[in-house]
């Protein structure tokens, strides 16, 4: 299977927690982790993001506002989430890894209880995509 194959494979199969809030536009599912793709996948595309490492401190500003625009324009008015919510929990799926600080191990327990960026940056320096999918993010052909 090629990197661009196997990308949309695991997109199509993000883990997404069912639940009666979530509208049709979210398929009845959580969008955060969509979300937060999306929004990774427009500033690789646009070279804000330029390596496949997401640092929580320089790169999670422009990241963030992105990430809440898209939230705004799927999710029902007056549901609210943070960055840090599917930024920790896309560490289950095969292309995202959490890097934590040195000295920090990060738990399913700091993962579960991560819903603050403040809460983030006290175990984790960022996240390292999959280099194939990032060099599929780079590519025109990941973009199509």
């Amino acid at each position: 299977m090629n990197t661009l194959s196997l990308s949309i494979k695991h997109f199509s199969s993000l883990s997404r927690a069912p639940g009666a809030v979530w509208t049709e536009a979210t398929r009845r599912k959580a969008p955060h982790k969509p979300l937060l793709l999306m929004a990774v996948l427009d500033l690789v595309h646009r070279g804000v993001i330029t390596t496949p490492f997401i640092d929580v401190t320089a790169d999670l500003v422009e990241l963030n506002e992105l990430f809440n625009l898209y939230w705004r324009r799927v999710v029902p008015l007056g549901q609210t989430s943070s960055i840090a919510f599917p930024f920790s929990r896309l560490s289950r799926e095969p292309f995202w890894e959490l890097v934590p600080l040195p000295g920090k191990t990060i738990t399913d327990a700091v993962i579960n209880n991560t819903s603050s960026v403040s809460y983030l940056r006290k175990y984790a320096l960022g996240a390292k995509l999959d280099d194939g999918l990032f060099w599929v993010m780079q590519s025109g052909e990941g973009r199509v």
